[in-house]
């Protein structure tokens, strides 16, 4: 099968889905969901169908939605998530693009969510909240300490390896200290990728529902907050992106490239 840009699609994941709720609600509330803006979003038909697009041309994941109401207040969604023949999991780690399979959950996801009852609202309902909020927090905070204690024990290790090459000079030794900087290097790029593109994002995707039960999402308390965006092995190249996850992810490649630079030396 070939899209309509000339690349291999392989068969695309369709669902039809019927939801209690009104159609206009219904496309409120998919939209707003952060795994789908992480895409492009279109909007030009209104609550009756709307597309997102992660990537671009022959690197894109389209998800095609229609929207038809069935009754004054029940809903039947038609979706339909398509990608390429490249979707593998190493090239969605290489561009930062979704699984189109948890694309799939969270768009069903999302439709269930929609058909429950608002949350309670009373006291130990909004302690429960604050709880869960804190406790993502913590979460948080813990997987960024080990991404930065990865990236300083990498730094300790390559020291290690210098002055021990320095000192025995052997090239066997220094081949396989080098091999093993190089698999510790690579294995700091995987843990670094993943921290922020799995568990980063999940702990802030918990934090904003938590703060919209507790209508915290006003413009007089949090206002024009977004959910931050995975980043890619490619993006750390890229010198207009900046930010913490990102300069962890290119200490860790540099420490890649000296491992290799070392090996190469060490074969002269």
């Amino acid at each position: 099968m070939l899209s309509r840009w000339g690349c291999h699609m392989v068969a695309p994941i369709s669902r039809i889905v019927t939801a209690d709720v009104g159609q206009t609600q219904l496309f409120q509330f998919l939209i707003r969901d952060e795994v789908l803006r992480q895409g492009r979003i279109s909007l030009d038909r209104g609550p009756a169908h709307f597309s997102v697009v992660f990537g671009n041309k022959c690197w894109a994941i389209r998800v095609e939605s229609d929207l038809s109401k069935t009754g004054p207040t029940q809903t039947q969604v038609h979706y339909e998530i398509s990608h390429g023949g490249w979707c593998s999991r190493i090239m969605r780690t290489l561009t930062s693009l979704p699984d189109p399979e948890v694309v799939n959950r969270r768009i069903e996801e999302r439709i269930r969510s929609a058909q429950l009852p608002p949350p309670d609202d009373s006291e130990g309902s909004r302690r429960i909240l604050c709880h869960v909020m804190d406790e993502a927090w913590r979460d948080h905070q813990h997987t960024r300490d080990q991404t930065w204690k990865a990236l300083q024990m990498e730094f300790v290790i390559a020291a290690a390896v210098v002055g021990l090459n320095w000192k025995i000079s052997s090239v066997y030794g220094a081949l396989i200290s080098g091999f093993v900087l190089f698999i510790l290097a690579l294995c700091g790029v995987q843990i670094t990728l993943r921290h922020r593109n799995r568990v980063e994002l999940d702990k802030f995707r918990h934090i904003m529902h938590c703060e919209e039960a507790l209508g915290l999402h006003r413009s007089e308390l949090i206002d024009g907050v977004q959910m931050p965006r995975p980043i890619s092995f490619f993006q750390a190249f890229n010198p207009v992106k900046g930010n913490t996850a990102l300069f962890i992810l290119r200490m860790h490649i540099a420490i890649l490239g000296f491992s290799l630079l070392f090996i190469l030396y060490s074969l002269m």
